[in-house]
């Protein structure tokens, strides 16, 4: 009887194991199940968060944007207006700009207005740009101000550096501290060392001689044009295109004299 009873016990306590075994498997499986729902559910984390005042939102296919002040973070949109702060590594490469940008690096598509940093960066157009580093546009039309290098594919307007300034065409006023370099355009140069002019070898380059519009003033320790109209001032001149220049040293290919002091054409 006592053997009987013990078998019967065993077998209760096996069938009760088993059916304990079958339901946490089902809870873990559901409860598994439920926990991938939700994180597919669930936005991603992101980093820095979007902190800001918002005031309008729009939604239109053609120019998706926000207009606020955005404190961190990148606000939803192609385009911004207000007042925008980057300093936790955004990446703002593909958002237009209009108003105010600060951060360490600044990496928008196009920037309307002023943007301020260490590093600006303006893929596609900048108005203003001033960094303690370097500026680099596209296109400037306006003022780019840097403790280090401007670069501009395009200016119309204005770059100081405190090293040098660089711009494929440039129309306006290069200011630095060791170097201007511009290849088109016409303005003034003022560095100890100023360049303009495309490189004979440039295929590309404008017509020669005074079709070449434009007119540039080089005052420097050495000014260098190629193919330019010019007037330079400085102690070493040298030029291939027409023009005048003032110095101890003068170089000058279309003068009566390619050699001459104090003076040359």
């Amino acid at each position: 009887m006592k053997i009987r009873n013990f078998f019967l016990f065993a077998a209760v306590t096996a069938g009760f194991a088993l059916v304990a075994a079958e339901q946490t498997t089902s809870t873990a499986t559901s409860s598994s199940t439920g926990k991938d729902e939700l994180c597919a559910e669930s936005p991603a984390f992101e980093w820095p968060p979007r902190i800001g005042v918002y005031i309008a939102e729009t939604s239109t296919e053609e120019l998706p944007g926000t207009v606020g002040i955005s404190l961190a973070g990148v606000s939803e949109g192609e385009y911004f207006g207000g007042i925008e702060f980057g300093f936790f590594g955004e990446d703002f490469s593909r958002q237009s700009v209009h108003g105010l940008w600060a951060g360490w690096y600044g990496e928008v598509r196009s920037q309307t207005g002023l943007q301020l940093g260490f590093v600006n960066e303006a893929g596609e157009f900048a108005t203003a740009q001033a960094a303690a580093g370097a500026n680099s546009a596209e296109v400037c039309s306006g003022t780019q101000l840097a403790g280090l290098i401007n670069n501009a594919s395009d200016l119309a307007g204005f770059q100081a550096a405190g090293f040098g300034n660089l711009a494929k065409r440039a129309n306006g006023f290069q200011l630095a501290g060791l170097l201007n370099q511009a290849e088109y355009g016409s303005g003034l140069q003022l560095a100890l060392f100023n360049v303009t002019g495309a490189p004979l070898e440039d295929p590309d380059r404008e017509p020669d001689g005074n079709e070449r519009p434009g007119f540039v003033v080089q005052t420097g320790l050495e000014n260098y044009s190629v193919d330019r109209r010019v007037f330079q001032l400085g102690l070493y001149n040298s030029k291939s295109g027409p023009g005048f220049q003032i110095g101890l040293v003068n170089c000058s290919e279309t003068g009566p004299l390619r050699w001459m002091l104090f003076f040359n054409w």
